[in-house]
């Protein structure tokens, strides 16, 4: 996501100071100011970017992923099955067996 948003907030921020004429920084002259304004839009396009495409998931751990992640992290096992309804079925039976501490099933739709 970010490959296409802080290119456009670089543009977007540029022709906004472009556009507007506003001079934030006097020292930098209107030349700077929108290069400036261009900086200020790509850096925005980079927090959009983390936001809305899931890195503050990767950052803070988010959804479903968590307690799996902590189950592994304490040695404990996560088993994935999938197949015809007769593996599931004959699965869930041996699983049981060893009386785990979690089970969890999901039917495909």
């Amino acid at each position: 996501m970010s490959f296409w948003l802080v290119p456009f907030g670089f543009f977007a921020g540029f022709a906004f100071n472009l556009i507007t004429g506003i001079e934030t920084f006097p020292w930098a002259g209107i030349a700077g100011n929108r290069i400036i304004g261009g900086l200020l839009g790509a850096g925005s396009g980079a927090l959009g970017a983390i936001f809305v495409g899931g890195g503050v998931g990767l950052v803070v751990g988010g959804g479903d992923a968590l307690p799996y992640r902590n189950r592994l992290d304490a040695g404990k096992y996560i088993v994935v099955v999938e197949g015809a309804e007769s593996l599931n079925r004959e699965t869930t039976r041996i699983l049981r067996q060893v009386e785990p501490e979690y089970f969890q099933g999901y039917a495909a739709q």
